[in-house]
């Protein structure tokens, strides 16, 4: 029997949600920013947490909970088991949440979305976990690292694997524990409406504490704070949700007011945006992407933010022969990738990701990339940038690109020394700058 009380629990939500991960394949974000607009909870912190912390420690939790319960995993019903792993969270990893809550919420769910004897399965395999918590234990460190990470850490397997071999025992797991921290909430500042001095004063004065980022001068991160004042602002076209690494990618291209600019892969247009505001909103871009209803998303956010020199076209960034020979003066090549460098952000992605992902992305990338780099004009500077850190993805790429294209050179970026100490290339790795893994390349077409 299924909960018709209007006012569902952040617990319940909480399952929503995760059964829309689960069944629908539906990305957690979008699922529980739609769970929140249509029940407007007054937990939305809680439930927050229990959505995106059970989605990042599920590795961690199955394994614990497969100590606990005789049957496989797979054997149960979904909504138990889903169940099981929002109170395992609750008693490991949510020191505020009384055992007795954690416990007794879980079985009341047990009893709307399954029968008494689920009820009491959860009951006694969550006491049980509680009872045992001391004395849980993981495969070894030293003799199997790479168990003993993906379980500890709840990360898959075969990914740790591949870290393992590249990076070592002691980044991996600093990597592993990047990931399983919560994504500050970063905003880049709008600075064709405002300065991030004055966005920063407005939220103080609206009791919202926040801070400068460190490497992007237009970004800020929230430390907490009422909803209402971000709000207001975001509709006011002064701030624009973005993740501090994908922040860097405009300063690293640096396009001049006046100029032309293509984004071959531009929506939802965080990058878009941010180029057109460091051009003054002067001079032209064309944003392409392959799906018309994320282009509309893109004109919505530059409507939003006051960015009139953005125009949008529907196109496969594979076959660019519809536009000119040498159209733009900066291309950037915002490519699809793996997205292995932003697990922090996307707790349910790592569980989506298939071994063999990279060498599925390699090739579509390295397309796109070519289609893009017959459009710089001589002299002109492409951008070649991911959201991953696969070497195949990556380092393959560009090496396989200029291979094959004498006439662009590599580029020193002069932006953020202390980053890129004037590189013309950079994987950013978490556990090294403590931001989320972006690969940056910068190329320049001989004239």
């Amino acid at each position: 029997m299924q909960n018709t009380k209007k006012n569902k629990s952040a617990r319940e939500l909480a399952l929503e949600v995760l059964l829309a991960v689960a069944l629908e394949g539906a990305y957690s974000n979008l699922a529980l920013n739609r769970v929140l607009r249509q029940h407007q909870p007054a937990e939305r912190a809680l439930l927050t947490e229990l959505v995106y912390g059970t989605l990042r420690m599920q590795g961690t939790i199955d394994y614990i909970l497969s100590q606990f319960v005789k049957q496989p995993l797979t054997k149960l019903p979904l909504k138990i088991l889903l169940i099981l792993r929002l109170g395992v969270y609750q008693l490991l990893f949510m020191e505020k949440i009384p055992v007795s809550a954690a416990v007794n919420e879980s079985v009341k769910l047990a009893k709307i979305y399954g029968h008494q004897g689920t009820a009491a399965l959860t009951n006694a395999v969550l006491r049980n976990v509680e009872r045992g918590r001391d004395s849980l234990s993981f495969p070894d460190k030293q003799a199997q690292p790479a168990e003993h990470l993906a379980t500890r850490f709840s990360h898959p397997l075969w990914l740790v694997q591949q870290w393992l071999e590249r990076f070592g025992l002691a980044e991996t797991q600093a990597m592993c524990e990047f990931d399983n921290q919560p994504a500050p909430y970063t905003l880049r500042v709008n600075t064709l409406k405002t300065s991030r001095r004055a966005v920063l004063q407005r939220l103080a004065d609206c009791q919202v504490a926040a801070q400068p980022l460190h490497f992007a001068p237009e970004g800020i991160s929230i430390v907490s704070g009422g909803t209402a004042a971000l709000s207001d602002m975001l509709a006011e076209g002064l701030l624009y949700p973005q993740q501090e690494s994908s922040m860097l990618a405009a300063h690293v291209l640096q396009p001049q007011p006046g100029s032309r600019v293509l984004d071959v892969c531009a929506a939802p247009g965080g990058k878009t945006t941010h180029l057109a505001a460091l051009m003054q909103n002067r001079g032209e871009i064309l944003a392409l992407d392959l799906h018309e209803h994320k282009l509309q998303l893109l004109r919505e956010n530059a409507a939003r933010l006051g960015i009139e020199c953005i125009q949008t076209k529907a196109a496969d960034s594979r076959n660019l022969l519809d536009l000119p020979e040498h159209f733009a003066d900066y291309v950037l090549a915002d490519v699809p990738c793996s997205g292995l460098g932003v697990l922090r952000s996307r707790p349910d992605a790592r569980w989506r990701k298939e071994p063999n992902i990279s060498a599925e992305m390699a090739p579509l990338a390295l397309a796109i990339l070519q289609a893009a780099a017959d459009k710089v004009k001589p002299g002109g500077v492409m951008l070649f940038s991911t959201c991953t850190i696969s070497e195949e993805e990556n380092e393959g790429n560009l090496a396989r690109f200029l291979a094959d294209n004498s006439d662009f050179a590599p580029e020193s970026i002069s932006f953020a020394p202390e980053i890129f100490a004037g590189a013309s290339s950079l994987q950013v790795l978490p556990q090294r700058q403590g931001l989320e893994g972006f690969f940056y390349a910068k190329l320049r077409r001989l004239s």
